[in-house]
């Protein structure tokens, strides 16, 4: 139903932080009315309860009034909804910090009492998940659910604020920290999003594989490659005679060029050749992240060094079935000599494709030279205030392709 003009709905109250040695508590407010669903925080000094009901609801209306969509609308006046009803269990709730208060001068306060204390609310719409009346278990799960609905939002600050309420009363809650994680990770905190994951593998059964798949993915983002080989070193550890932890282990040696990644490949091939040979195709990055396009190879070296036809090279091109880097500034593609050595090589050893790529120096080397002419030829002609930037064409490609797409790294 729409939400009548001028009238502010209270949804919840939640304290987000207390300063016992200022005798401030910071608190979450929730609110709606007729422009939409807002949230603010406020500084609540301590002072008797009736004066700190009070002010509170003067802040509400003041952050209503404040917001753009109802300053546009003119002279207004604003009222809170079933005010009377809600300032009564507001109170006790608030009367509840100024005991504890008192308890905390003299030294009184537990420490089980402290944390949910920080961890509290109220909710004035469902009470069934008001924090106030709930133990340590149901106040985390409870602050669980509220993340996961801000992580479906897409809200992750918010997600992991609430997140870490849950984990000051549950620290063993695995489910918080996984999904804390996946908070930390869609706003590229990626450090943040390792650590989250760590302690959820920490946590759950050691029979779960997910765990080492998330962390791979993110050793790889961030070049942590020796991390990642002591990752999968466990992983075979636990799960002997799975293939995908072969194909882990070698992904990690491959990057760090160490030969000794083919040993784990023929492992994964004798378990699954058909999986591994997916794992090729789709998954396995060829890529070395110091590729230059200075000294890269057009795509009309490329293919002819590999034996390939035009339109079969672009097709797997497209496809990321060849390796390749996109240069953003010219908008084209270049490749590098060392990836396509691996490349066919891996390719032909495990027949991942039904054709053969059998590479052709001799061919290349050609190519080589007659665009070494044509690179010389053309800095002779134009000026030599353009010398440098006529340098710059030696490797890059000639056809213009779309810029390719990317793949997911492991498992």
């Amino acid at each position: 139903m729409p939400q009548e003009v001028g009238c502010v709905e209270f949804l919840r109250l939640d304290v987000s932080h207390i300063k016992w040695d200022e005798e401030i508590l910071i608190l979450d407010i929730e609110f709606s009315c007729a422009s939409g669903h807002y949230a603010s925080t406020t500084a609540m000094p301590f002072s008797r309860e009736n004066e700190m009901v009070a002010i509170l609801f003067e802040e509400l209306l003041c952050s209503c009034q404040s917001l753009p969509a109802n300053s546009r609308r003119g002279q207004i006046s604003f009222s809170i909804r079933n005010r009377h009803q809600i300032a009564l269990p507001l109170r006790r709730f608030l009367k509840g910090y100024l005991d504890a208060f008192q308890r905390y001068c003299v030294g009184n306060l537990q420490k089980d009492e402290l944390l949910l204390l920080q961890a509290n609310g109220i909710d004035f719409i469902n009470a069934s998940v008001s924090l106030h009346d709930k133990g340590r278990e149901e106040r985390g799960e409870i602050l669980f659910q509220r993340a996961k609905s801000y992580y479906y939002e897409e809200s992750f600050d918010l997600a992991i604020r609430q997140i870490n309420r849950a984990l000051l009363l549950v620290p063993s809650l695995a489910k918080a920290h996984h999904l804390k994680g996946l908070c930390h990770r869609e706003l590229s905190h990626y450090e943040d999003a390792v650590r989250s994951f760590l302690d959820w593998k920490t946590l759950v059964p050691s029979t779960k594989k997910e765990p080492f798949f998330v962390l791979g993915d993110l050793y790889f983002l961030l070049g942590r490659f020796d991390k990642g080989v002591e990752l999968f070193d466990e992983y075979i550890a636990n799960f002997p005679g799975d293939p995908r932890g072969f194909v882990g282990y070698a992904q990690f040696l491959y990057r760090l060029r160490n030969i000794s990644f083919i040993q784990y490949l023929d492992q994964a091939f004798q378990c699954d050749p058909s999986l591994l040979r997916e794992e090729l195709r789709q998954r396995w990055i060829f890529e070395f992240a110091d590729s230059d396009p200075q000294h890269g190879l057009t795509a009309h070296a490329a293919r002819t060094y590999l034996n390939m036809e035009k339109r079969d090279f672009a097709h797997m091109v497209r496809k990321r079935l060849v390796p390749s880097h996109f240069c953003e500034e010219s908008c084209r593609y270049f490749f590098d000599k060392e990836e396509l050595d691996q490349w066919s090589d891996i390719v032909n050893r495990y027949e991942v494709f039904d054709a053969k790529f059998s590479r052709n120096p001799a061919a290349l080397s050609k190519v080589l030279r007659e665009q070494q002419r044509k690179v010389s030829k053309k800095i002779f002609l134009i000026p030599e205030g353009s010398r440098q930037e006529q340098l710059s064409l030696w490797g890059l490609l000639e056809d213009n392709d779309a810029a390719p797409q990317t793949k997911s790294i492991i498992g």
